[in-house]
């Protein structure tokens, strides 16, 4: 089987699926394969290795789901609840978290209007929209959904994003995922993308992501 995964992972970066990929299996402890091939973006010609840093980007989402419901289990909220009792801009809405997790807001717009709008103050623009009245039954994934989330989890903690997802990773022992700025302990995120002229490197690259 680890040969396997192996030769479709060279097979993939050869036929340009994807630029590089690392593997790295482990069970109880014990590494079981590790395997680097490729380079890391078509930005930069570092090659990938095991120690090489990914942008989770909207993987982030799963792990603000289970913040969230970490605090359920704490009793500080109920998914039930309406996003109101936490937010003041949704005071007119009866949007609840659970459907902020389900993608039943449906704000109908991309961050990037926000960005363009107010390019100094990006985080200032999300926490000002207006949420739609009520929800919808089918999903629109939206990034500003999970961003408005993550700001319910600070307010019923009490602690910045970051200080929770640290305990989060703490608690989990994903020891090798890393928050803010990274380069130290050996580990260093390659770069990701151009923007103004300016190469993205050892920071999150998705600015929904960052923020």
């Amino acid at each position: 089987m680890r040969d396997k995964i192996i030769n479709k992972i060279k097979e993939s970066v050869d036929d340009g699926v994807f630029p590089g990929c690392s593997l790295f299996i482990q069970k109880d402890k014990e590494e079981l394969a590790s395997f680097s091939y490729g380079v890391f973006s078509e930005t930069g010609s570092m090659p990938v290795s095991i120690n090489t840093l990914f942008d989770l980007a909207s993987v982030s989402k799963l792990y603000t789901v289970a913040v969230i419901l970490r605090a359920e289990m704490n009793n500080k909220l109920s998914i039930e609840d309406r996003a109101s009792l936490y937010l003041p801009n949704f005071s007119e809405s009866e949007i609840t978290i659970k459907e902020l997790l389900a993608h039943q807001a449906n704000f109908g717009l991309r961050l990037s209007e926000l960005r363009n709008k107010n390019p100094k103050d990006f985080r200032f623009e999300v926490f000002s929209i207006l949420p739609p009245t009520k929800a919808v039954k089918d999903i629109h994934y939206e990034n500003i959904t999970y961003l408005f989330l993550g700001r319910i989890a600070e307010i019923v903690y009490g602690k910045t994003l970051t200080e929770i997802f640290s305990s989060l990773l703490s608690d989990l022992k994903l020891d090798n995922t890393k928050i803010g700025l990274l380069g130290q302990n050996n580990f260093i995120s390659p770069p990701t993308e151009i923007r103004d002229g300016r190469l993205i490197e050892n920071e999150t690259h998705d600015e929904s992501a960052a923020l």
